[in-house]
């Protein structure tokens, strides 16, 4: 289980109605965003935190993070494949 979520990234990027996102996709990019925060964080914080879920839950700051970060790979991601490096109106 990733930091964020899928209904997480999907919310935050309502402002691209028109646009379908696969799950699969968020899935891949949530789990892109929790390796990039955990090799940033290895080595001063336990990590992965979901490790320690059950007794510590994740900071909610590291929920965030993972969720700005998973949508920003989505958007990016969804330009290059529907504008060709045009950033769509919002």
């Amino acid at each position: 289980m990733g930091y964020s979520s899928n209904e997480s990234t999907i919310i935050l990027l309502r402002p691209l109605k028109s646009t379908t996102i696969d799950p699969d996709d968020i899935d891949y990019f949530i789990a892109k965003a929790d390796g990039y925060i955990d090799s940033c964080l290895e080595g001063m914080y336990e990590t992965p935190f979901t490790l320690i879920d059950a007794v510590i839950p994740t900071p909610k700051i590291i929920q965030s993070i993972s969720e700005d970060m998973t949508a920003y790979y989505v958007g990016v991601s969804l330009v290059g494949a529907t504008s060709k490096g045009k950033i769509p109106e919002w």
